[in-house]
């Protein structure tokens, strides 16, 4: 949960190295009435597949999952995305957390034991299908 909001299609990337909140997710968190301020911070991010994104900034909002809370500092980016967030080192770093991609899971320790976290076979599925929508999209010819 993010700022007490649940939020499917989250990727855990061990090869980012900053922790993103896609603008459109936080359009629909709705947190216009919290404390939570986004201080602008436009900063180019590369992607995996070499293209630049400019961050639009930055917020500071709670994240908890198997039961441990942490403040998390999200880039924000105003780009289409199959994900709401990305999770990337400083998260995993923080959380003491292991991404295993071969077991398809997440371990982080607990004050009540370890807590592991397993894949959503369906989101990832829904996952598949919206990116296959979005690129779809951008291939469309443009009129």
């Amino acid at each position: 949960m993010v700022a007490g909001h649940s939020m499917a299609r989250s990727l855990v990337d061990t090869g980012s190295s900053v922790d993103v909140l896609f603008e459109e997710a936080l359009r629909k968190m709705d947190l216009a009435s919290t404390n939570y301020l986004v201080k602008p911070n436009y900063r180019p991010l590369a992607s995996f597949n070499g293209d630049t994104t400019m961050s639009r900034g930055t917020i500071k909002l709670p994240l908890m999952v198997g039961g441990e809370c942490r403040t998390i500092k999200f880039k924000i980016v105003d780009k289409l995305a199959i994900y709401n967030i990305i999770l990337g080192t400083p998260w995993l770093y923080l959380m003491k957390a292991v991404a295993s991609t071969y077991h398809q899971c997440l371990k982080l320790p607990t004050p009540t034991g370890p807590f592991t976290l397993y894949r959503d076979q369906l989101t990832a599925r829904s996952c598949f299908v919206i990116e296959h929508q979005l690129l779809k999209k951008s291939e469309a010819p443009q009129t």
